[in-house]
């Protein structure tokens, strides 16, 4: 019994040890691109689109809200808060932004509650669009 439960000590380990591997790359990636990178990466069109105009620099990052599935809670509060009418089940809704390069982000989950309304105000993403 004692070498069943070092190997399981081991594999907890090793798991726990790729998890902080997986969420220290996550924090280090950048939430968007700066605007050097993004004309560099973007089509030429949308360089032609937008420019920069009397030295404002035109950046654009579409917004939209997703619903992600998750499985039925067994906790009252978890299940009322994360059902949907509209999706006819639980799930959370998180944004999800593109610039015109192509530089995909995502943005945190919120049980489905909320309108979407409500998210773009208390999110945060478009301050730390516009401080970025």
């Amino acid at each position: 019994t004692t070498s069943r439960r070092w190997r399981g000590d081991v594999r907890c380990y090793v798991y726990h040890q790729k998890l902080a591997i997986e969420r220290a790359a996550q924090d280090s990636w950048q939430t968007f691109t700066c605007y050097d990178e993004d004309e560099k990466m973007r089509k030429t069109k949308w360089n032609f689109k937008c420019h920069e105009r009397n030295g404002v620099k035109n950046r654009v990052i579409m917004w939209d809200m997703t619903g992600i599935n998750t499985y039925q809670f067994g906790v009252a509060d978890l299940q009322r808060g994360t059902y949907s009418n509209y999706y006819a089940g639980n799930c959370f809704k998180g944004g999800i932004g593109s610039q015109l390069c192509g530089w995909i982000t995502l943005w945190e989950l919120w049980g489905v509650n909320v309108s979407n309304s409500n998210y773009n105000k208390k999110a945060g993403y478009l301050r730390e669009q516009e401080i970025f």
